[in-house]
């Protein structure tokens, strides 16, 4: 099955394509202003530049497709469907990050890659949180069924859990 990729930015596209191919999953890139022909089951939601704003695209919420969000694809998500986003105090630190996330009912401590200098402060209404920094940040967030959030980044070539990736491709 076809996964659907958002560019809403160049870069963070690009690391999403090579790891969708190392996958071995196709994909169709799209641009946030493009609708797509066939709608997919599942859409991944690139991150962006900081100083640029999106809207979510309009067939991503009239269609029940899976969509997960990365890097600020998540802080989309957030603030569309009634989450809470707001600029960190501190300067953006890109780098390593210590999370803790809760996976099949365990807890599992991991480091990834995230370099966003926004906070996620609440998740949308009827939403969990998954996981969550050393320093009690939100990194991850899921209604369960339809909207999965990373504001980390699993597709970083050198950093990133393709694992991760997988596991929400299979559920295609």
């Amino acid at each position: 099955m076809n996964v659907i990729v958002v560019s809403l930015d160049p870069e963070s596209t690009s690391a999403i394509c090579q790891a969708l191919q190392r996958l071995h999953q196709d994909y169709t890139l799209l641009l946030p202003e493009e609708e797509p022909r066939i709608i997919s089951s599942s859409v991944i939601l690139s991150s962006y530049q900081e100083n640029v704003e999106h809207v979510m695209p309009k067939w991503i919420l009239d269609n029940p497709v899976r969509v997960l969000g990365i890097g600020r694809g998540a802080e989309l998500i957030a603030s569309t469907l009634g989450g809470k986003v707001v600029k960190s105090e501190a300067p953006a630190d890109p780098g390593m990050i210590e999370i803790t996330e809760l996976i099949h009912h365990q807890q599992v401590f991991t480091q990834c890659w995230m370099d966003s200098s926004n906070v996620i402060t609440a998740v949308p209404p009827n939403f969990r949180v998954l996981g969550v920094t050393a320093d009690d940040r939100i990194c991850s967030f899921t209604d369960g069924n339809r909207w999965l959030g990373l504001q980390y980044h699993p597709e970083h070539p050198k950093h990133g859990h393709l694992g991760l990736l997988r596991k929400f491709l299979h559920r295609i």
